[in-house]
């Protein structure tokens, strides 16, 4: 399996676990995306995952239910990454020609790490030091490159100070924009 498949699956998998954590009168608590409830979270995980997929005509079954949703999106993802064909398939991309695979691991693997801190946050979850050190450094290393374009609307906000001695797992959420 590809460094890039075991990467979505480890993430997709934390993902499930905080979903799983969330007490059912949590699910309308305000996240650290602005405007945002804890569902919204997973609405937007499932509906861009299911959308970037239908751009290559792989159908993912989804409802009006998220949490319920949520193992079709991300069994789906998985399933493509399985697949070298798949995971190859070359087109042009927001920043030129890529690859399936490339796309996931730079943008919805990203999702996955930065969303499962929000949700966790929103829902009281353990959040401090949750982030793996490595996939921080992945996560960064991929989108940096990009400059100012992350901090499209919808993507992140500005950037927050945070202390030299910060640890990683809040220099990157301040570098995100979220309050660590």
């Amino acid at each position: 399996m590809s460094s890039t498949a075991e990467r979505f699956e480890r993430l997709s998998d934390r993902f499930s676990d905080v979903i799983n954590g969330v007490a059912a009168s949590a699910w309308q608590s305000e996240s650290p995306c602005d405007g945002w409830t804890a569902i919204d979270i997973v609405r937007h995980v499932v509906e861009t995952e299911r959308d970037f997929l239908a751009r290559f005509d792989i159908v993912v079954s989804t409802g009006d239910d998220p949490v319920a949703d949520w193992p079709n999106a991300c069994a789906a993802m998985r399933a493509v990454l399985r697949d070298p064909q798949l995971a190859a398939h070359s087109y042009d991309g927001y920043f030129g020609p890529t690859t399936i695979a490339e796309t996931i691991d730079t943008f919805y693997a990203l999702d996955l790490l930065v969303h499962a801190w929000d949700l966790a946050r929103a829902t009281g979850q353990h959040d401090r030091e949750a982030l793996d050190v490595a996939d921080i450094a992945h996560a960064r290393s991929a989108m940096e490159p990009m400059g100012d374009v992350v901090r499209s609307p919808g993507i992140f906000g500005p950037a927050i100070e945070v202390p030299a001695d910060a640890s990683p797992q809040d220099s990157f959420l301040a570098w995100t924009g979220r309050q660590p």
